[in-house]
């Protein structure tokens, strides 16, 4: 792009040009991004401002807002598209605010929103209600187990801390399938910045539970009104609720500080308002799942589709997150309310069940039936199959219990209630090595 610059060229000289400017105009939640390494800067013409983005595959993506005073953004975006459209280059804006994308919107760009920024006002803040239960918990039980949480600059902590932050670092990177990728997620390398602050759970023996960064969000004039999530690490076999506790523990921290608020970056898909015709779609659909969901008892019936639909999307929009994102847990599998965890430590996994049954119980209203540790050298109890890395079986009792109906069925010479269940069973037992039992059974041919 004509009057591009990199972060880094001639020094670092663009880098530290647009954090004087960003201290200088203020900037949006996402802005302080727009100083990493990987960053190139349109600087504007009048020099009061830059535009930060990447170059990709013909496109010139620009993260955040621009950098500039408040009424001039629209000019910004202008400028940015017509200097990216003389680089042969395609302008995008991501991560971007209504004021920026309303001048977008105006010029004639498309515009979708992808997420919505979480805030939360710090200002009178209290974990008070329902809603703040885990977090009291989190807050209670780093106190029982001596955990303390910290506010640092990490590049001026011991040899012995930043150590432990890398290879907590480390060992989150490496269960991921794909590296990470700089743009609006950071790691350690940008969290050493000495204007972001690192919040550590450090025990009494001095081993670090979890790690956070927050970037500061700077208002015009220098001033940090707030500050945005970034990093976000636990150690596998640390304090179960240690991300809860760190972000309670900085928003508090940060309140004492004097800041206004803190983001916790974009939910995706995430959408505060909602149009009119999108409500009336809504109601139908809850009135419709009404009249199809029994008013009295307890649960889901049995049987019904609609149950393993609605199953999977109470426990997928809850469970899930709390074990993905919450308990940090990597292998895991789920189909409506069966689930399996593979972990290394018979403890840890004792440990894991006791956070989700309580989780369940108070946040879902769920109980356990039945449950077990067990190597996975026995084959994973997951579905009525037990299963190798190898090979696929059926379970002993769903093998005894077909044998006995069929057998059953035989001698009451009821041939339309034998043929449904065949047809059932085979089906079930098409996704098992089987084919010996099936053959046992006299079923071989019949299909599924």
């Amino acid at each position: 792009m004509p009057g591009g610059v990199g972060a880094l060229d001639a020094g670092g000289e663009g880098m530290a040009r647009a954090k004087a400017m960003l201290e200088s105009v203020g900037g949006s939640t996402m802005s302080w991004m727009t100083t990493w390494p990987a960053m190139r800067y349109l600087f504007t013409a009048d020099g009061r401002g830059y535009i930060g983005y990447e170059r990709h595959a013909g496109v010139a993506l620009a993260l955040a807002d621009p950098v500039v005073p408040h009424p001039t953004i629209a000019a910004a975006v202008t400028e940015f598209a017509t200097m990216a459209e003389r680089g042969g280059l395609i302008p995008a804006l991501f991560s971007v605010t209504d004021a920026a994308a309303d001048a977008a919107r105006a010029a004639g760009w498309r515009t979708v929103q992808i997420a919505e920024d979480t805030l939360i006002d710090l200002p009178g803040l209290e974990f008070k209600g329902k809603a703040w239960q885990d977090v009291r918990s989190a807050l209670n039980k780093a106190r029982k187990e001596s955990i303390e949480f910290r506010i640092v600059t990490l590049a001026e902590e011991p040899f012995a801390i930043l150590a432990q932050v890398r290879a907590i670092s480390q060992e989150w990177v490496g269960d991921k399938e794909l590296p990470e990728m700089g743009f609006t997620l950071g790691g350690v390398d940008e969290a050493l910045d000495p204007k972001v602050r690192v919040g550590i759970a450090i025990d009494a023996t001095g081993s670090l539970h979890g790690v956070t960064s927050w970037l500061p969000v700077y208002a015009e004039g220098g001033e940090v009104r707030g500050w945005t999530l970034d990093v976000m690490r636990r150690r596998t076999d640390g304090f179960r609720s240690v991300m809860e506790f760190m972000i309670a523990s900085a928003c508090l921290q940060f309140r004492e500080q004097g800041a206004a608020f803190v983001s916790l970056s974009g939910a995706p898909l995430a959408r505060g308002e909602v149009s009119p015709a999108e409500l009336d779609r809504t109601d139908r659909l809850l009135r419709l799942i009404e009249a199809m969901i029994p008013r009295t008892g307890i649960g889901l019936p049995i049987g019904s589709l609609t149950s393993q639909i609605f199953a999977n999307v109470y426990t997928g929009a809850t469970l899930d997150r709390h074990l993905q994102q919450t308990l940090g847990e990597r292998l895991w599998y789920r189909y409506m309310d069966d689930l399996v965890v593979l972990g290394r430590s018979p403890a840890h996994l004792r440990d894991l069940k006791v956070e989700i049954e309580r989780y369940s119980r108070e946040t879902l209203g769920l109980r356990f039936s039945k449950w077990s540790v067990a190597p996975a050298s026995r084959g994973i109890n997951f579905l009525g199959y037990r299963i190798w890395a190898t090979h696929k079986l059926l379970r002993r009792d769903s093998v005894v219990r077909a044998r006995r109906k069929i057998a059953a069925y035989r001698a009451a010479g009821d041939r339309k209630r034998l043929e449904r269940f065949i047809g059932s069973w085979l089906g079930h037992a098409s996704h098992a090595d089987a084919r010996n039992l099936i053959r046992s059974l006299g079923l071989e041919g019949r299909g599924s």
